[in-house]
């Protein structure tokens, strides 16, 4: 399925802080009861231990760098270091204040169990608590290797994500990203690694990337 700008810059977003994203993800099938099928625009799952260092400041300091938007998800609840993050997530790019109308407690049991992170005993607690709050976790104690200290801890977090161009009609329990600020942060990773990739623009498999690093190798991202 073709996708447009503001769902791709979304999805983007998400890969580059980590995120393996599904996209257009069907969140109930016809015989659920209800009359219509309906999707998120994108199903995201990360995992703590995310490590691609590809960087740096500059030799002889080989100072790797966070290039997450980690004060972001932080603000959130939604931290990348602290265990296995999952947003599904609803992306508006139209000019108007949009509507959101696809967190509704059918789909957003169909995306809890989809997602996997948590046992069948706690779906239905899960949706009622993701109904009434932008996100919301489990911590579980793993057990330790035999080696270990101390316990090992492990958090599970599930939350709705809006990334829309102008902002929402009400404010409904989710968190929000502008569009504006999703891009910034696509040109500014790009940035960084300006010098380091200078003739990769054309290996991204999608033509909006491609373009956005093709700007900033010629300093027009402005």
């Amino acid at each position: 399925m073709s996708r447009n700008y503001a769902e791709t810059i979304a999805d983007w977003y998400l890969r580059l802080n980590g995120f393996f994203t599904v996209q257009d993800f069907v969140l109930h099938p016809p015989e659920s009861g209800l009359q219509n099928s309906s999707d998120t625009d994108i199903l995201a799952v990360r995992f703590p231990d995310v490590s691609e260092k590809i960087g740096y400041v500059h030799p002889p300091d080989w100072t790797f760098l966070d290039d997450c938007d980690t004060d972001s998800f932080n603000e959130w609840d939604l931290a990348l270091d602290k265990g296995v993050t999952a947003p599904i997530v609803q992306v508006k790019g139209g000019d108007t204040r949009a509507d959101i109308t696809e967190f509704s407690v059918e789909r957003l049991l169909y995306a809890i169990k989809r997602v996997g992170l948590f046992a069948e005993v706690e779906w239905a607690t899960i949706q009622q608590e993701l109904v009434h709050r932008a996100v919301t976790f489990r911590v579980y104690q793993l057990l330790p290797a035999a080696n270990a200290a101390e316990p090992i801890t492990q958090r599970y977090a599930i939350g709705k994500l809006v990334i829309s161009k102008v902002p929402t009609s009400h404010n409904g329990p989710w968190v929000h990203l502008s569009l504006a600020s999703a891009e910034k942060f696509i040109y500014e990773r790009f940035k960084t690694y300006k010098e380091r990739k200078p003739y990769d623009w054309d290996k991204f498999p999608n033509e909006l990337m491609q373009y956005m690093l093709w700007r900033v190798q010629r300093g027009l991202e402005e």
